[in-house]
């Protein structure tokens, strides 16, 4: 990447000396140190502006709705499981038709791993990360993906989110997100720390 090259240039040697002085070691480490973290801090705000941009849709109001496999449609349903989706369209609630409500209720229930900011640096990347935006949307789509699996398998694909759960089931949901939190700790076995170590141990 063009921007993250000239980044590199800017900050090359700019830590090692200071007005033309020569720098103790630990007044060097510390500077370098801080040469990174700005130089983190810098590529987290373009990488920010870059992926904050909006885009429009031109999605039909009478398109069906495809969740993981079940069909949200107010005409027709495409599914193995029409438990759930019928012809609802003349049922409204809150303003909007069954099928959407029920759409939206399976879509919140679904984990959502995004980019974050603020965690623990991660090691073995070259730089002090404490953000993955603009570089860790394949992590995260694979957190989401082995978070949706774990659900499924040990919830069941009908499960949603809810004030109702018997406290078991509660607890096992909590368990699971507790597994992708972002920190460096061994109840967090599928964190973005675990991961980067173990992409760097086989990469290196």
């Amino acid at each position: 990447m063009a921007f993250k090259s000239a980044l590199d240039d800017l900050f090359k040697g700019k830590s090692l000396s200071f007005n033309g002085a020569s720098a103790s070691s630990d007044t060097t480490a510390a500077k370098v140190e801080n040469g990174e973290n700005m130089k983190s801090k810098i590529l987290e705000t373009w990488n920010n502006i870059r992926y904050d941009m909006k885009s429009g849709t031109s999605l039909k109001k009478d398109s069906p709705l495809w969740l993981l496999g079940k069909c949200y449609h107010t005409k027709q349903v495409f599914s193995t499981d029409t438990s759930h989706n019928a012809d609802d369209s003349s049922d409204h609630s809150n303003g909007h038709p069954l099928h959407l409500k029920m759409f939206l209720k399976d879509l919140g229930s679904k984990p959502w791993f995004t980019y974050r900011k603020g965690f623990a640096p991660l090691n073995g990347t070259g730089m002090k990360l404490t953000s993955d935006t603009g570089w860790g949307c394949m992590l995260r789509t694979a957190q989401m993906m082995v978070a949706q699996s774990l659900i499924t398998h040990l919830l069941g694909r009908e499960w949603r989110l809810s004030d109702q759960h018997i406290l078991e089931q509660t607890h096992l949901h909590r368990s699971i997100i507790t597994w992708f939190l972002d920190e460096k700790n061994v109840r967090c076995p599928f964190s973005i720390h675990q991961l980067t170590e173990i992409g760097v141990f086989y990469c290196a």
